[in-house]
């Protein structure tokens, strides 16, 4: 025998670093459905818990070098996540974080989104003034197999269009014609009279 006394690691040692390992993933895949949109709230209970658990396992107590080195790699792999946690909680917060500029994006395109259910229009599409010009451009568009535009985006579009008609001459009477141009493609005119 060699006069170096072999220490077994503690049981209770080897259970906590491997918990530690399992909440550290469950804990990144917290933040990655937060971060997805799925989870409503970041995951700041489980976060401090975590770190809490980390922080009671006592270094000097560690007298294996396997679990010395466990242990400095959950604290660095926790570390390196935290600081992407941080950032993009930080971009979260100043409106970069490009998920959710996306999702802004894809809701101000909506008009829905752009209004209170109180306030916004309740107009059905038989309603709208323009919806015999868009069942004659559908089936004229059809017949020619051109790709159409849906009901709401047809409206939208044509809405815009005649919106900025207006705010350049808010008198101006307007016609909307369908017209086919000379490649044969079936498109609206919007004339001011």
């Amino acid at each position: 025998m060699d006069g170096r006394k072999q220490t077994k690691p503690k049981p209770g040692i080897d259970e906590a670093l491997a918990a530690l390992e399992r909440r550290l993933e469950s804990l990144k895949s917290l933040f990655e459905q937060y971060f997805a949109g799925v989870q409503k709230r970041p995951p700041t209970r489980e976060h401090e818990e975590f770190r809490r658990g980390i922080d009671a396992i006592p270094a000097h107590e560690l007298k294996v070098t396997a679990n010395k080195f466990k242990l400095q790699a959950l604290k660095s792999r926790h570390l390196q996540l935290n600081n992407l946690w941080t950032k993009i909680l930080s971009e979260i917060e100043a409106g970069t974080y490009r998920r959710d500029r996306f999702l802004l994006k894809a809701k101000s395109d909506h008009p829905a989104a752009n209004t209170s259910p109180a306030t916004r229009p309740q107009v059905t599409a038989a309603e709208h003034p323009f919806e015999q010009t868009y069942r004659e451009f559908l089936k004229l568009a059809q017949s020619q197999n051109q790709k159409t535009p849906s009901r709401d985006k047809f409206f939208k579009v044509l809405d815009q269009q005649l919106d900025q008609i207006k705010k350049a001459s808010p008198q101006a009477q307007v016609q909307v014609k369908i017209h086919t141009d000379p490649s044969g493609r079936i498109g609206l005119k919007i004339k001011k009279q």
